[in-house]
């Protein structure tokens, strides 16, 4: 159908939906030759009724899937977010999206002018969609929140700006937590900018130094060359 596109019709729509109604009414204006629009997405379910209600012929209210992250904020950064369509923008998201995605399929009908199928069989062999794969991680997600309060704590105690933690087994490389702070609020993520959404455990370039000391010593501790308890003087010596 073709909407009422009244300038009353809008700003009830407006009203609604939260949105300016001279920008929707030059929305309308400047596409009203094409078929479809999208004129807001992710509206609550009280919005969506009340858009309903209305009974304006050509408004069509669309349900569509959602991500779930039962476990909140935990490892936000880590596992980054997607887009509309549910790509992956960043993090393990972006970087696992051609193998999570899957497959679409695909099935051919003749249509009619109103686009409405022509017969009960499809014109050519349709085309089965495949599911994406799972990815599991090594994360542990009781020693990911563990980490992520301790550096929320050493962040506000220290008035740093921003703070990371990983837990790594040493013997494997395994992660078992990838903490940042501050975090952000995975389910809104559109409205974080984008230098607070970034992991900043793998995305900081810095210059090794200090932090290869206590690798050193504890090799020295493993092969037996000097204890806990070894005091090492540097003063006046060449060392740092």
């Amino acid at each position: 159908k073709v909407m009422d596109d009244s300038p009353e019709t809008i700003d009830r729509v407006a009203d609604i939906l939260q949105l300016d109604p001279d920008e929707l009414y030059s929305d309308f204006t400047e596409r009203k030759n094409t078929r479809f629009m999208y004129v807001k997405r992710d509206v609550t379910q009280e919005q969506a009724d009340k858009v309903r209600n209305l009974g304006v012929g050509g408004i069509v209210v669309k349900t569509e899937f959602f991500r779930e992250y039962p476990m909140g904020s935990v490892a936000a950064s880590v596992l980054g977010i997607t887009d509309a369509y549910n790509a992956g923008l960043e993090g393990l998201e972006l970087q696992y999206n051609k193998y999570l995605s899957g497959e679409p399929g695909r099935t051919l009908y003749r249509m009619d002018v109103l686009r409405r199928p022509i017969g009960q069989h499809p014109i050519a062999e349709s085309k089965e969609a495949k599911d994406g794969y799972n990815l599991a991680l090594t994360i542990d997600v009781v020693i990911q929140r563990f980490a992520e309060d301790a550096i929320k704590k050493a962040v506000n105690t220290f008035h740093a700006r921003d703070g990371v933690c990983i837990v790594m087994v040493p013997q494997t490389g395994e992660i078992l937590a990838c903490a940042n702070y501050p975090t952000f609020d995975i389910t809104a993520a559109r409205d974080v900018p984008i230098e607070s959404r970034k992991n900043n455990a793998i995305n900081l370039i810095f210059e090794p130094g200090s932090i290869f000391k206590p690798i050193t010593v504890a090799s020295a501790i493993e092969k037996g060359s000097v204890n806990i308890n070894t005091v090492i003087d540097c003063l006046d010596r060449p060392f740092s």
